[in-house]
Parts: C-alpha cells; structure tokens; sequence
C-alpha cells in the first residue's frame, strides 16, 4: 500500500486530508507543518507520495523542501497551493510535480490526483526497468554494423507509408563511413521512429473525407551521413511544422504530458536511450527555413 505524507500548517487542512486518504485506503506515514519539518520525516519514513503545502512558514516554503528532498529521493510530490502566482508556479515546474491541488479542494479532486500521480510513478518505475534493460540489450547485440545498410533497410519498410502519404524520402549516404560496432536492430527502430514521426508530422487527418489520410503540403524527409572527427553524423531532417517551442525541452522526456501534434515525441524517449546505449548522442532542433532537425552522432570503433 502506497505511504503518504502530508505536509501542511493547517492542523484543519491536515485533518481533512487524513479523512479523505483514509477513505481511499492509503497509509498516512506522518504529518509535517514546516518546510524543514518535512524533509527531517521524509528522510525517515521514506515516503512514496507527498501532499505538499507550498506556502509554509519559516525560511523554507514548501517548493524549497521539496527541492532538497527530491535531491535525496525519489518521491511523488503534489502541490496544494491556494495560489496561481505565475512566479509560484514556475518555481514550482522546477519540482517536476505529478499533480497541483487548489485550495478548496474535495475528496473527488484529491482522490483523482493522487491516483493518476501513483500510476504515473509505478509507469516511470516500469519505463526506467525497461529502459536499463534496454540499454543491456544494445550492450548485448552489437556487432559490427553498416550504419548507411541500415538507414536503407529502414527506408525499404516506410515505402508503402511514403507512397500513402506522398511523402518523398531522400538519402546522401557517405561512401566513407566505417563500420560501427553497434545493434543494428536498435539503429533500424531509432530511425524508424524518426522516419514516421517526420511522416506523422506532415500528414493530416481530413474531417471531410471521412477521416482518411491526406497530406497537409508536400512533404519531404532528408537523411544524410557525413564522417565527423571521431564520430559518425547521421541527419534527418523534414520539412513539417517543426517543433513547437515550448516542447523543445521536453521532446525526449518520457512522461511529457502536454498535449502534443501528431509526429510530437512518439518514441523519442526510446531513440534517445537507444543512441545514449552505443555512447553517441541526439538533438532535436528546429531548422531557420521551418521543419524539424535531429542529428545524431556515434563514435567510431
């Protein structure tokens, strides 16, 4: 049964959210009123979600605590504010919080935060299992790889999308890449992921036509290698919408929850950890003339 702490220095307010967690069958592990009170019994009772009041007395509001106890542990943190400040708020996005309560609450409010942050928690639980194991498998399968082979193999699946779609996909491999020593099956899924997002992204769904696919403009997907100093540069780019610029900083975040356009994020998280796997790294930008931009870079050997 999950713990919870509540944090508060309204003895009133404490109450009425004992009563409700009580209702819901959670464990109350203790109550708190100060900021640095908090972090003392987080400390000790490790808890798995806390309610946390934002405007605490003392020198320590509750975004603060919060802070130092994330930096200790990993936890669930939902903030009850009875203010919308902008300036609380984006300190607060700081904390990452899986949810925000505003005061006056209900038992139904509180119930249905609480429970979507506790399947948010065991979800991120299950996705880091799966993504270290993920990482071991690329560990495990790499061999010896022709990266451009497997950029071609990729484009052979995504032909009968491409056609659909009306999406032309062209490619300026560079005869000087060597071999790698990677899992070309992962590759094969990085790029994949790319390729449809990219077609995702300059593919519309026309309400008149009964929910057929159709094609917002003409699209087109570049993919080119080059040989860096030590490393290998693979670059896809397209000529979509782009990314919004708000979701630039979240687009490989695993449980980025804003509401995102088609062609937004699927399977990015996986392409990160799967090119972090083989030591390189990936970058999604915007390109000046519009349309998204992700280059990836692998060592050599």
């Amino acid at each position: 049964m999950p713990k919870i702490m509540i944090v508060d220095d309204d003895a009133t307010i404490q109450m009425e959210l004992e009563e409700y967690l009580h209702h819901m069958e959670h464990t109350v592990v203790g109550t708190a009123d100060t900021g640095a009170g908090s972090i003392e019994m987080a400390r000790e009772k490790k808890p798995d979600l806390i309610l946390m009041d934002i405007n605490l007395p003392g020198e320590m509001d509750g975004i603060s605590a919060a802070l130092k106890i994330k930096e200790e542990m990993d936890v669930a943190v939902v903030f009850i504010t009875g203010f919308g400040d902008p300036e609380y708020i984006e300190r607060a996005k700081r904390v990452e919080p899986f949810g925000y309560v505003m005061k006056p609450f209900d038992e139904q409010e509180i119930n249905g935060v609480i429970e979507i942050a506790l399947y948010k928690k065991e979800m991120e639980f299950k996705l880091k299992a799966a993504h270290d194991e993920l990482e071991q498998r690329v560990k495990d399968e790499k061999q010896p790889t022709d990266v451009n082979r497997v950029i071609e193999k990729t484009i052979d699946l995504v032909q009968t999308q491409l056609k659909k779609s009306g999406v032309t996909l062209n490619q300026d491999l560079s005869p000087r890449i060597p071999s790698l020593t990677t899992s070309p099956q992962q590759l094969n899924q990085v790029f994949l992921n790319l390729f449809n997002n990219a077609i995702e992204a300059m593919t519309g769904i026309s309400k008149s036509n009964g929910g057929e696919t159709g094609l917002i403009r003409r699209g087109e997907i570049n993919v080119k290698t080059n040989l860096g100093k030590g490393h290998v540069v693979i670059k896809v780019t397209d000529n979509g919408p782009g990314i919004p610029k708000e979701d630039l900083e979240h687009i490989f975040d695993p449980f980025y929850t804003r509401k995102k356009k088609m062609g937004l994020g699927v399977g990015l998280s996986v392409c990160h950890d799967i090119v972090k796997g083989h030591g390189g790294t990936i970058v999604g930008e915007n390109a000046p003339e519009g349309g998204a931009v992700f280059t990836i870079t692998l060592p050599l050997g």
